[in-house]
């Protein structure tokens, strides 16, 4: 007897995949945690050279950031038999809570989950807010340095 090479119907587990992504998207928060962290040592060394490697690191892992989070939303919607509302509830647990029969031992998997990945990017907005005062005052300090050097010199580009 033989096997068919591809299946006529294949079960796919809504949650699992919706799991999947999270973890995924977990694991990147951590990540872009990490390149923040080093980004901030970087800066306060004046180092530009890992500046720059790190900035096009960072880049690379927000753009796969935003690539997951909208796959998660699509996955969100096809679980809910909808598309998500625009004005949707401020929480991952509350837009999962529109899904229709999540079982108890799923939402006991799930809705974790979704708490941890909301703290992890809280965490990561205050890591970047950190990032972004340390990198302005450092401008504001150039621009203030390269007036005072150029006090009374007229710079024609």
């Amino acid at each position: 007897m033989r096997l068919p090479l591809v299946k006529a119907e294949t079960q796919t587990d809504f949650v699992a995949v919706l799991e999947r992504k999270m973890i995924r998207i977990r694991a990147l928060l951590n990540e872009l945690n990490r390149m923040l962290d080093a980004e901030y040592e970087a800066g306060m060394a004046y180092d530009s050279k890992s500046l720059k490697k790190l900035i096009l690191r960072k880049q690379n892992s927000v753009n796969r950031f935003e690539h997951l989070v909208r796959a998660m939303d699509e996955q969100l919607s096809l679980m809910a038999g909808r598309e998500m509302p625009s004005a949707r509830p401020g929480t991952l647990v509350n837009w999962m809570t529109m899904i229709p029969g999540l079982t108890r031992r799923q939402k006991d998997v799930l809705f974790p989950l979704a708490r941890d990945l909301e703290q992890r990017h809280l965490d990561l907005m205050k890591t970047a807010r950190r990032n972004g005062v340390l990198f302005k005052n450092a401008l504001d300090r150039m621009s203030v340095a390269s007036k005072y050097i150029n006090q009374g010199k007229v710079i024609v580009p």
